[in-house]
């Protein structure tokens, strides 16, 4: 199926979805650094230069018949989502929707 991508400068859309913009702690905190760590020296990944609002926390939602029926809101800007495992997340219908577990949580 289509999996959409918005871009919502005016952050309208984030606020209609309780995502927030983080603070410090969210940002640059100790689960920040280690998530960092663990992709850039012991993954072998480089980091980019970051882009945007580095404080606006993203979100991932799966919608169906223009309700959310699955939702991952971030803890802090390390906590990623896995994608597979959020598609794949069985999709109740009831008030509050499923929530996947972040990438590498446990």
């Amino acid at each position: 199926g289509y999996l959409g991508r918005f871009s919502d400068p005016d952050r309208s859309l984030y606020k209609a979805f309780g995502l927030e913009r983080a603070g410090m702690g969210k940002v640059m905190g100790p689960g920040v650094w280690w998530k960092g760590f663990k992709t850039t020296v012991l993954g072998g990944h480089r980091p980019g230069w970051p882009q945007g609002d580095v404080f606006q926390l993203a979100g991932t939602f799966l919608l169906r018949d223009s309700e959310i029926v699955a939702a991952h809101r971030p803890e802090n800007s390390a906590d990623a989502v896995d994608f597979e495992e959020f598609v794949a997340c069985p999709a109740p219908r009831a008030e509050e929707p499923a929530t996947p577990k972040a990438a590498g949580s446990a």
